[in-house]
């Protein structure tokens, strides 16, 4: 679990799943790219957009090389 994450949308298309999560800072962002690869996760980090409270971040997984 990631304290402060907050899953604000999801999209499934052609083998590929995208995510936005809100997070209380980009390294939050990293961290968890970082923890789904460990887990052995197909994941790409798309975007980190700042916001007042925190970071807007965009993952994509499966569908490939990350």
């Amino acid at each position: 679990a990631n304290p402060g994450a907050r899953t604000t949308a999801m999209q499934y298309e052609k083998g590929r799943l995208q995510v936005d999560v809100a997070l209380p800072d980009a390294q939050a962002a990293e961290a968890l790219r970082d923890r789904l690869q460990a887990a052995k996760h197909t994941v790409k980090l798309e975007a980190t957009n700042p916001k007042a409270d925190g970071v807007d971040a965009r993952f994509s997984l499966g569908g490939g090389a990350p």
